[in-house]
C-alpha cells in the first residue's frame, strides 16, 4: 500500500470538491483512516471513520440478510451536510462529507475520477 500516493489523490480529492468537510479513505477491518484530508485541522477523521464504518457493515449485513447482493454506496444527509461512502474493493470505503448545496453528482463525478488511482495505490507494496 502506498500511504503516500493515497493521502496525495485524497488532497487532490479535496480541490475537486466545493464545500468539502472532510474525505478519507477508510479501513472496513478497524474503521480507521488509512489516509484522508479536511481543511479543518481540528477535525479528528477517526471519530466519523470508526462510526461511519458500523453504518456501512450494519448496511452490508441488512443486504446479506435480504440477498439484495453488495452495498456500492450509501448516502447519509442531514439539513447541513451529506455524507457518501463509496466502497473500494473489498476491505475499505471512501468516504467523502460536504455541506448541502453540493451536487450529488459532481462528487460521484470526481470518485469516479480518481477511483483507479486509489485501487492502484492500495495495491502498490
Amino acid at each position: 500500500m502506498n500511504t503516500q500516493k493515497l493521502q496525495e489523490l485524497q488532497q487532490a480529492m479535496a480541490r475537486d470538491i466545493p464545500q468539502l468537510v472532510a474525505c478519507g479513505l477508510i479501513s472496513m477491518e478497524d474503521g480507521l483512516p488509512v489516509a484522508g484530508y479536511s481543511p479543518d485541522p481540528n477535525l479528528d477523521l477517526e471519530v466519523p471513520a470508526g462510526m461511519f464504518t458500523q453504518a456501512f457493515q450494519a448496511t452490508e449485513r441488512a443486504f446479506e440478510y435480504s440477498n439484495w447482493g453488495r452495498v456500492d454506496e450509501l448516502i447519509l444527509s442531514g439539513p447541513d451536510y451529506f455524507i457518501i461512502l463509496f466502497r473500494v474493493g473489498q476491505a475499505f470505503y471512501q468516504g467523502i462529507a460536504c455541506r448541502t448545496g453540493v451536487q450529488l453528482g459532481l462528487v460521484r463525478a470526481v470518485f469516479k475520477r480518481y477511483v483507479q488511482q486509489v485501487e492502484a495505490a492500495l495495491e502498490e507494496n
